[in-house]
């Protein structure tokens, strides 16, 4: 059995409706609230020796009126999820986001995107890792 210890901190740029996320570990819900500011995930699992895991963090519930466009078609109100950062065993995964779409990904709309730190439509980001957790740090990152 290997222990492993999150921490997620998210927070929320919106001009209409805070955004809705909601966050799992695995099939586990460790979060799921609106974000109105930064808001501080700690969580701790034991998880067996040898697997493949996901870290979700989902925006979710985002209306069509939460986005605000103008005549020319620009976005000028809006409700933005904002991953600020993932820490994952002490080590900061959200750096790496964009650097590996195998592993790290935005999905929504049936595609998956890179990600970024910014989910703007209902879907997820998901984050696979495995364990043990410092074999997979090492080979992925």
């Amino acid at each position: 059995m290997e222990k492993i210890k999150f921490k997620i901190v998210l927070d929320s740029d919106y001009q209409t409706t805070a955004p809705h996320a909601e966050v799992l570990v695995n099939d586990t819900v460790i979060f799921d609230a609106r974000v109105t500011g930064k808001s501080y995930i700690t969580y701790t699992k034991e998880f067996d020796n040898e697997g493949n895991h996901k870290l979700i963090v989902k925006l979710k519930n985002k209306q069509p009126e939460d986005t605000e466009v103008d005549a020319q078609g620009n976005i000028v109100k809006d409700s933005l999820l904002k991953i600020d950062k993932v820490v994952i065993e002490d080590i900061e995964i959200h750096n790496n986001f964009s650097l590996n779409t195998e592993m790290f990904y935005y999905e929504h709309s049936e595609k998956k995107e890179t990600l970024y730190n910014t989910l703007g439509i209902n879907g997820q980001a998901v984050i696979n890792f495995s364990t043990p957790f410092y074999a997979w740090l090492l080979e992925t990152i």
